[in-house]
């Protein structure tokens, strides 16, 4: 094998490893019904949101809190931002849409 066909091994090798190591969150291929997702609004302070699947809803993160496809989706007025080779973030503001917790406003 010539000098070039090993690097394009290497390469591939490297993009498969990265690749696979990427979190990925598993979803089912039917949704489970509402009432049996484990959930509980009242003690969300940044309000609800989906899961990644779609399927459940989960509280939503806060300001300055881990964010991304397993760490959770951020609450109104933020976005997930900074985020890793990981797919972890942190929520930020997102200028120009109000900022407040449930039951402030």
């Amino acid at each position: 094998m010539c000098a070039k066909q090993l690097f394009v091994v290497v390469v591939v090798a490297v993009a498969v490893a990265v690749v696979s190591g990427q979190r990925r969150t598993e979803c089912p291929e039917v949704c489970p019904e509402l009432h049996q997702c484990p959930f509980g609004r009242d003690q969300c302070p940044w309000g609800a949101v989906r899961d990644a699947c779609g399927c459940c809803f989960q509280c939503a993160k806060g300001p300055n809190e881990a964010c991304g496809e397993i760490e959770g989706r951020c609450g109104p007025g933020m976005k997930c931002q900074d985020i890793n080779q990981q797919g972890v973030g942190t929520c930020k503001r997102t200028p120009f849409i109000p900022l407040s917790p449930l039951g402030s406003g």
